[in-house]
């Protein structure tokens, strides 16, 4: 999901921003039960979708073949900044780009992605932020089959070519959700649309060797109707490098494992054989979310080989997905990027 369909999501939230004490302590008692192998008692049942005990997965590290990036916000010092957080480089970082506002390919990035030997991972959208997205018209199938944007295209298309760094675009995202103008079941949206536009904006890309094409699903059919399922808008082997999933935690009774929300559209995508990314993940704000953090890099990614690469979205907007939202976050991801994490009793010795 990307920060649009965010904006437009019904689910409740349980807004619990920083980890009060309780829910510090909360979590040791969690940590101390997984060591022992047995879940945590006297604290009633745990939520659907909370992480389990995890005594496989305490002290592992996430699978050390699995590329990893992270959309960190829009200025250039970013993910400089959140590197050094963090305390681990990325391999890929997560930019964004509109056919209406910011509809030029970005080249400011190229010290900062391209120089540092990192892939671009660009979300091309058809709409225009500024604006309800979902009364544009002239950014349609119907505008993109009669030839309007070939125009844009092509320049898009040469920027990239000289920018000659790795680069995996991403158009037409989550189009089986109905957040998007492009859904599936929005307005008079068909796959058969879907795909010839998709197969008509590729068309411009045919002699840019430096750009991958990534085919981008939600983690569930929203709705969830035959005709909206993911598989009827594949656009075929051709047109597609990378398949991938955006899917995310919002906790409180919506709260979902890794598993139960990623599960089902890894197993589907394993049918087009093709490298499976998970484009955009995260988990909200709730007393689990450094166990979920654990579960899901240090456990559930070694249950799912087909996973060849993952970005964080490292943001806080409608719901905070940071990793680094607390000390109890931030540690838990650091541990699993296999990161050593120095106490500040021992800093200071």
């Amino acid at each position: 999901m990307t920060s649009s369909a965010i904006w437009n999501s019904n689910h409740p939230l349980l807004r619990l921003g920083r980890l009060s004490m309780w829910g510090g302590l909360l979590i040791l008692v969690v940590l101390l039960a997984t060591l022992f192998g047995r879940p945590p008692t006297g604290g009633g049942e745990r939520a659907e979708g909370a992480p389990s005990v995890l005594p496989s997965g305490l002290g592992r590290t996430m699978p050390p073949d699995v590329l990893w990036g992270a959309y960190v916000g829009s200025e250039l010092t970013d993910m400089e900044e959140f590197e050094q957080q963090v305390g681990r480089n990325t391999d890929m970082e997560m930019v964004f780009a509109h056919f209406g506002n910011d509809p030029d390919f970005p080249l400011q990035y190229s010290p900062t992605i391209r120089d540092r030997q990192k892939t671009m991972v660009l979300f091309w959208e058809a709409l225009n932020y500024d604006r309800d997205p979902m009364h544009q018209p002239e950014y349609s199938f119907d505008a993109v089959l009669r030839g309007d944007f070939d125009a844009y295209f092509r320049r898009f298309s040469l920027d990239a070519k000289a920018y000659g760094g790795p680069v995996v675009l991403v158009p037409y995202s989550e189009m089986n959700g109905n957040w998007f103008p492009w859904g599936g079941t929005v307005g008079g949206n068909t796959p058969e649309k879907y795909i010839t536009a998709y197969r008509h904006l590729h068309s411009f890309f045919r002699d840019v060797p430096n750009v991958k094409f990534g085919w981008v699903v939600n983690a569930r059919d929203v709705p969830n109707v035959e005709r909206n399922h993911f598989e009827n808008f594949y656009p075929g082997d051709t047109y597609v490098d990378y398949v991938g999933v955006d899917g995310f935690d919002v906790g409180g009774d919506e709260a979902q494992s890794f598993d139960q929300l990623f599960g089902d559209a890894l197993t589907r995508l394993r049918t087009f054989k093709k490298p499976i990314w998970i484009f955009s993940m995260g988990t909200a704000s709730n007393p689990y979310k450094p166990l979920w953090m654990t579960e899901a890099l240090t456990v559930e990614l070694y249950r799912h080989p087909e996973v060849k690469g993952w970005l964080w979205f490292n943001t806080n907007k409608e719901h905070d997905w940071r990793v680094d939202e607390n000390s109890a976050t931030l540690e838990a991801f650091q541990s699993a990027l296999g990161v050593q994490i120095v106490s500040s009793t021992q800093s200071e010795e």
